[in-house]
């Protein structure tokens, strides 16, 4: 009979991830079991993952050899075994182990990657492949898990198996903006700058929200692909003065504004639902896009179905293509749409009167000076029956004490006189 008694408290102690503890009550389970004529393989089990778990693979792998000979259908055990084999870098025996995982569990995603892994990097490009395929297959979303491990092989300084990892998710998803940028950065770093250059351009035109950092690491590689070709041993200077980097920061914030509103155009028209007329007519008018804007946040429906889309808030702003965070933004019915101090500015202070139609630019000063003369003449407008009653009264005394009321035909002058002190004091009104 088996004795549990040490076997148990391992096991309190190896889910507590007291590891240490576990391992010293799995060898005396073993060992008074051993003096009984038991061998306890589920002792050597968990001895086996509590070393795996404490680093100790070696001694691991002996353990798991010991529990495999009665725990032989058992594919956590190949699959823990073929993990340490992996990180002692014994990749022949551990394909041995992953195949047996997946011939126990044949849809078992972890094994597959493993295997992708291994043949990657003893290069078995067909292998590779394959297995890569197959990954996809079990399950879409192990494209991230791939990219992780080229990332891991980035941060060990492995460039070139980095590089071809991240080739197998560009050659499937070339629009994977982790794969392009991964081989930017490899290539880089292999001094291959041409294809590094190349892949910066691709993310440059795809992931317009960080092209500015993209453009300023495509620079370095123009630079050094420069140094390398004339073999110069010079220090850094910037491609691009500060007026080329300007302009094309400019460029950059056009791009944007023009893509934030082709993806919000795009996506009503493929909801047949919406006036797709009206947006248009918004559009065309000469106002920097405030009608347009305004139009989406008053559409309660066309809002949330944007918003759900992700294409309403981003990270630049829709008027003017600055980069923005959450400070500013034009609110209807408590739906907002996030725009710059810059943007706030043009969108309060546009009068649509004075701009549809033309091909005006406001400049930043201009469009302050309009905003306050807005708000003062709105808060004077309020006074203005008050003012006018004022006048009158004013005007009729003025006009009785110069006329002084005898006769009929007084009353008539005394009328056009008012009238008259009535004019002149709401013209001067008017001018102050």
């Amino acid at each position: 009979m088996i004795n549990l008694k040490n076997y148990n408290i391992g096991t309190s102690e190896f889910n507590n991830t007291n590891y240490q503890l576990s391992l010293e009550y799995f060898t005396k389970s073993i060992v008074e079991n051993h003096l009984l004529g038991n061998s306890f393989s589920l002792a050597y089990f968990y001895r086996a993952m509590s070393y795996y778990n404490l680093n100790g693979f070696e001694k691991a792998i002996k353990d798991f050899d010991e529990a495999a000979l009665a725990l032989f259908d058992d594919f956590e055990l190949f699959l823990y075994r073929g993990i340490s084999y992996f990180k002692l870098k014994k990749y022949d025996k551990a394909i041995v182990d992953f195949k047996k995982v997946i011939e126990l569990k044949n849809d078992f995603e972890e094994a597959y990657i493993y295997l992708y892994e291994i043949y990657r990097i003893i290069k078995s490009e067909k292998l590779a492949k394959k297995t890569f395929i197959k990954i996809l297959e079990l399950n879409p979303n192990n494209i991230n898990v791939i990219n992780e491990i080229g990332s891991k092989y980035i941060d060990m300084d492995l460039y070139d198996l980095a590089k071809h990892i991240y080739l197998d998710v560009y050659n499937l998803y070339p629009s994977n903006l982790n794969a392009i940028q991964g081989l930017a950065i490899s290539n880089g770093h292999l001094r291959k700058y041409s294809e590094a250059i190349k892949y910066f351009d691709i993310l440059i035109d795809l992931d317009f929200e960080n092209a500015g950092h993209h453009i300023k690491n495509k620079e370095l590689s123009c630079f050094e692909l420069n140094k390398f070709v004339n073999n110069e041993k010079v220090p850094y200077k910037p491609i691009m003065n500060e007026k080329t980097s300007k302009t094309m920061q400019l460029n950059l914030n056009e791009q944007r504004i023009q893509r934030w509103r082709n993806d919000i155009l795009d996506a009503l028209t493929k909801e047949e639902t919406f006036d797709m007329q009206s947006f248009n007519q918004y559009l065309e008018q000469d106002d920097f896009g405030k009608s347009f804007i305004e139009n989406i946040a008053y559409n309660s429906k066309a809002y949330h179905y944007l918003n759900n889309l992700g294409l309403v808030n981003r990270k630049y702003c829709p008027i003017t293509g600055e980069d923005i965070d959450e400070s500013f933004n034009y609110s209807v019915s408590g739906r907002p749409i996030f725009i710059s101090q810059n943007g706030l500015e043009i969108f309060n202070s546009i009068n649509r009167k004075d701009y549809s139609n033309k091909n005006t630019t406001l400049s930043f000063d201009k469009t302050k000076t309009f905003q306050e003369k807005e708000k003062s003449s709105s808060k004077t407008n309020r006074f203005i029956p008050v003012i006018i009653i004022v006048n009158a009264i004013i005007s009729a005394y003025l006009s009785f004490i110069i006329l002084n009321i005898s006769s009929s035909s007084s009353h008539l002058f005394f009328a056009v006189l008012c009238l008259l002190f009535f004019f002149i004091l709401m013209w001067i009104y008017y001018k102050l």
